[in-house]
């Protein structure tokens, strides 16, 4: 265990491959890579130096929301459930877990029905919700939660903002995220060192 960059390189002037050493300045380990060299040191890197371990959680990021939000347009709109990361890397891989919670439907159409999509940056992911409640009766409905996990490969070091967004199958009636501000919505990202 070192402090930082300059009490790992005193204490490993001439390191071997292989090597590890966790930096509390970072909150992760390093392994040292000699040169690669495909007859002599396949499992070596270009420029030979300290990585991030592959597979390292290097960071974990969360937001959450109990406030209900509801809309009768078959518009997507944000669910007010959002977190943001900052990579370290941009050979990182983002893990996204979604659960959204307290999807209601109101009564008198059959075609009444959640959707649900996933965005990074204004930008869509994924639909993980599709046509949640919708069936052959006009009743109310309360539809419980969707969950999703998405990997994502940002390939950036910005800032990125992924939402949650849902909207109406039919635009008759209105249909909730945290319906009576009593169901908790989660978001997590985590970032995965891959190189």
């Amino acid at each position: 265990v070192v402090a930082n960059q300059t009490e790992r390189d005193a204490q490993y002037p001439t390191p071997a491959q292989g090597m590890s050493v966790y930096r509390t300045d970072l909150g992760y380990t390093q392994r040292y890579y000699g040169l690669y060299n495909a007859s002599t040191n396949p499992a070596g890197r270009n420029p030979a130096g300290w990585y991030k371990e592959a597979g390292m959680i290097v960071q974990v990021v969360s937001g959450t929301t109990i406030s209900q939000v509801s809309t009768s347009s078959t518009t997507f709109i944000d669910t007010g459930l959002s977190a943001t990361i900052t990579p370290t890397s941009t050979t990182s891989k983002i893990i996204v877990m979604v659960t959204q919670n307290g999807l209601f439907k109101g009564a008198g159409n059959a075609s009444n029905a959640v959707w649900l999509q996933l965005v990074k940056n204004g930008n869509v992911q994924e639909v993980f919700g599709y046509a949640i409640g919708r069936n052959t009766v006009a009743q109310i409905g309360y539809l419980g939660g969707a969950s999703t996990i998405n990997v994502d490969n940002p390939a950036s070091t910005s800032a990125l903002t992924y939402t949650t967004q849902f909207r109406n199958e039919s635009s008759t009636l209105e249909v909730s995220a945290q319906r009576g501000n009593q169901s908790r919505s989660w978001i997590t990202l985590i970032e995965v060192a891959t190189a």
